[in-house]
């Protein structure tokens, strides 16, 4: 469009880092890694595991080279768990040894540099079957010590992002063992599905006139620094939860109802802040009424506000029978033929 210019960070620098296999060679010295494999191939990759399911006996995490929210990974635990899902892919892929844990945080931040590296939150994520992401929530349930390592990590990570070229905001996965110690499983270079509601969470966190997430982005890309007036969240002082939930299906059904999108996001979020609502709930995104819908698809979005966890589990919930009122059973056949 003419006289529009798009701001946002370098899309080659952000191709670059978002490599699963670029950031496990590059950060192997700043971050702690799972033990890992770079395969060349299905075929490579079986071959290689053979040599390490006694070693790691729990699993191995097989990904391609670029992956979001789980879809284009799996943890195996034989070789036909790897040829039943993956074929005969002949790519370069990422194998790595799947750890026992009993957490997975996920810390947002902004890079503007390599010394100038902003810390916006810690939620811990939702995953199922060992690497599909449905959701997550906030505040942290970690303890002190492993915040602490999960933000010394983020920022080691974002200095590598920095020198690499890319500015603005950006998302590190962990998981933390069942022995409380913390592994780097990878990095967004982009905004997170969580990214809106810690900009809600910040603005009614941060003390007045200090900046926010989008205007730290924009600092970011276009002076290659943060506001001298940027100030991290020190203190959930407002005493405020919530929890998100992307909600899949797992078989076809027929969406017949429509949920419109609740566009009073940031308004639920300062009336729960300011004590006006107990809790609440919002559906985004909804797919729309009239559909054929396979399995794995995406229906909506659930976002649940409250001053405690109980409060954010019901609204989920409720969310979720709401959401079942909008699909049924689909007769595949009949909708093809029909």
């Amino acid at each position: 469009m003419s006289g529009v210019t798009i701001l946002g960070p370098d899309s080659r620098a952000a191709r670059r880092v978002n490599s699963k296999i670029t950031q496990y060679r590059q950060l192997s010295s700043r971050v702690p890694l799972p033990e890992y494999r770079v395969c060349h191939g299905v075929a490579d990759i079986v071959s290689t595991a053979a040599t390490l399911w006694h070693e790691w006996p729990d699993g191995i995490v097989v990904t391609r080279e670029y992956s979001a929210a789980g879809v284009n990974s799996i943890v195996a635990n034989t070789p036909e768990d790897i040829v039943a899902r993956f074929g005969d892919l002949g790519e370069e892929m990422l194998m790595s040894r799947f750890i026992p844990h009993y957490s997975d945080p996920t810390v947002l931040a902004v890079v503007a540099g390599k010394e100038d590296i902003y810390i916006a939150g810690i939620a811990d994520q939702r995953i199922e079957g060992g690497t599909r992401f449905t959701g997550s929530c906030f505040p942290s349930t970690q303890p002190e010590h492993v915040r602490r390592e999960l933000i010394r990590h983020t920022r080691a990570a974002g200095r590598w992002l920095a020198g690499e070229g890319y500015r603005g905001i950006f998302g590190c996965d962990y998981i933390v063992g069942v022995d409380d110690r913390v592994h780097f499983l990878e990095i967004n270079a982009r905004k997170q599905g969580t990214t809106l509601e810690f900009c809600c969470t910040l603005e009614q966190s941060l003390p007045d006139g200090a900046p926010m997430l989008p205007e730290l982005e924009y600092y970011a890309v276009a002076t290659g620094s943060l506001p001298d007036t940027a100030v991290e969240m020190t203190a959930n002082g407002n005493g405020l939860y919530w929890g998100t939930h992307n909600y899949k299906i797992h078989r076809t059904v027929r969406t017949n109802g429509y949920i419109p999108q609740n566009s009073h996001e940031r308004e639920a979020f300062r009336r729960v802040a300011a004590g006006n609502l107990k809790k609440d709930f919002l559906i985004l995104e909804h797919i729309g009424s009239d559909f054929i819908v396979t399995g794995g698809s995406f229906i909506a979005r659930i976002v649940a506000l409250g001053h405690d966890q109980e409060s954010v589990e019901q609204g989920l919930q409720q969310g979720r029978k709401t959401i079942e009122l909008t699909i049924t059973e689909a007769d595949l056949e009949a909708a093809v033929h029909g």
